[in-house]
């Protein structure tokens, strides 16, 4: 082997060391900002947005299995935009379906706050489609509420789950400010399966 080649290959082996790292920060990055979501009927992941942070003791606090907050904000404001997920697994032997559930929360909602505006939206997400865990039909609104909050609602029907993606925001600038991200976790969603085994 020649002093050529030997850096020829040196150099070849340099950049497979270097494509290798890179993948693995990638995908060290990846699982580092994911979150899996589960629960009787329902096990699916998010991944966090850049800027973002996952509390997991005010999850707990709150009893929400995913809950997340804008790092840049100040802590006073923090808890003032959000966005949290979870499921509502159907009852063994009810005929709910998405169109009554999203019509008794919209209901709710509006009993609650009656100057509630409700907007339904057309925002098409290529990751929510039939498949073997989704019908494929979902909805999204927007809320917005007298005293100056906005919420985008996605309801998700995994057959035997609805899943919720909520997205919450005090003031119109706030609200325009990280509307992105909301579409960038609805976007990472993956649903895995309806089957939750817990060990023993």
């Amino acid at each position: 082997m020649t002093r050529h080649n030997f850096l020829d290959t040196m150099n070849f082996m340099n950049l497979k060391l270097y494509f290798l790292l890179s993948v693995l920060l990638i995908v060290n990055k990846v699982f580092s900002q994911g979150a899996v979501i589960y629960g009787e009927k329902h096990f699916y992941t998010l991944l966090t947005p850049k800027g973002w942070v996952y509390d997991k003791d005010f999850c707990r606090a709150v009893g929400v299995p995913y809950i997340i907050f804008p790092s840049s904000e100040e802590t006073n404001e923090v808890k003032k935009i959000y966005i949290y997920s979870m499921g509502f697994d159907r009852k063994e032997g009810s005929k709910e379906n998405i169109d009554s559930f999203v019509k008794y929360d919209t209901n709710d909602f509006l009993n609650k706050f009656p100057d509630l505006k409700i907007e339904k939206l057309n925002i098409n997400f290529t990751n929510i489609v039939k498949n073997q865990y989704l019908s494929g039909k979902y909805y999204i609104f927007k809320f917005t509420y007298p005293d100056g909050r906005y919420e985008n609602v996605l309801y998700i029907d995994a057959k035997e789950t609805v899943v919720t993606i909520v997205y919450s925001a005090y003031y119109e600038e706030n609200y325009r400010k990280y509307f992105n991200d909301f579409l960038s976790l609805v976007n990472s969603f993956i649903f895995l399966g309806n089957e939750v085994r817990k060990s023993k």
